[in-house]
Formats: structure tokens, sequence, C-alpha cells
């Protein structure tokens, strides 16, 4: 074999290497990207969900047993939090989602066939939304949401900044990640 073709031989092994490289990478890219559109999915899903469960809750019931002279906004607050994920270090864990909706409407159809009304509010629980709901001073607060023990295995390195602070209920943030409501910051 002459050098000339050796020299061929040699560049169109290396461009296949590179070629090879090329597509490793582009399925590494395409696999990210269908991760990337699964949680899109789901998060779209869980903002249909929402979306439905207000609509559906136009804010009065009837209610036997509540005080008329009871001043308040709106007697019942319903909160709800399933955010996808939370970060723990640097790693993302996959939240399992809560029927809210279906927990709502059951609490409601109970509530119906009485002789008083009932004025409540349906809220994503951020941790604005949950201090602003505890703020107004419902009669009766309801909470669907995950909890979690303020230890190592569920806060990795961050536990030690937050041992002192009890466990945590796990809010909501605007884009659906995990937020962190301390038991210390619920006094």
């Amino acid at each position: 074999m002459d050098e000339e073709q050796k020299n061929f031989n040699q560049l169109k092994t290396k461009s296949l290497k590179v070629g090879i490289n090329k597509i490793y990478d582009q399925s590494a890219e395409i696999l990210k990207l269908k991760e990337e559109l699964r949680i899109k999915d789901s998060e779209i899903e869980r903002l249909s969900l929402k979306l439905t469960a207000f609509q559906s809750y136009p804010g009065k019931v009837d209610y036997q047993g509540i005080d008329e002279n009871f001043d308040c906004t709106y007697h019942l607050a319903f909160t709800f939090s399933s955010p996808l994920v939370r970060r723990i270090n640097s790693t993302v864990g996959i939240i399992s989602q809560l029927d809210y909706i279906n927990e709502i409407r059951n609490i409601e159809k109970h509530l119906k066939g009485v002789n008083q009304e009932i004025r409540y509010k349906v809220e994503v629980a951020t941790i604005s939304n949950f201090r602003s709901v505890i703020a107004d001073a419902p009669f009766a607060l309801h909470f669907t949401g995950h909890g979690i023990k303020n230890d190592k295995s569920a806060l990795g390195s961050t536990y030690l900044q937050f041992k002192d602070k009890g466990d945590i209920l796990l809010l909501e943030d605007d884009n659906g990640m995990a937020d962190y409501l301390f038991q210390e910051d619920l006094k």
C-alpha cells in the first residue's frame, strides 16, 4: 500500500470516529431534550389540572354550623401543593403527584345540601399564598401536600444549615419545584 493510500485510510478512520462521536453527542442531546420535554409535558398537565380546579370551584357552597356573624372574607381555604421535583444538593428528584382535585371535590360534596352559605378559596400552596391564606384567618384551612422529616437523608448537605428549623412542608414555587416551609416558620 502506498503512502497516499495509507494517509487516506487514516483520514477516513479519523473522520469516521469524529462522525461517530457527533452521533453519540447528538443522541445524548436528543435524550436530554426528550427528558426536558417530558418534564414540560408534566408541568403542562399539572397546570391544566390546576386550571380545572380553579374553574370547578366558584367559591360558594352551603354549610351547616357556621355562625352567620362569623366575620371573615371566606370561611374555608383549600390549599394544595404537588410539586413536580425537588432539588437535593445537585440532584433533582421526582415527587409523586397528588390527586388534589378529587380531594377538593370530595370535601365540597360533603359540604353540599345544608342551609348556610360558606365562602371558600382554592389556592396553590406557594409560600406567599400560604402565608396570605393564614393571614386572612379563615375558619378552617385544608392542606393537601407532602411533608418531609428534617434530616440528612432528606436535605443532604444543606441539613446542617436547616437542622434546627423543624420538619418541612413541601410547597411549590412558580416553576413547579418544591419550596420548603419549615415548622419554625409557621410559628
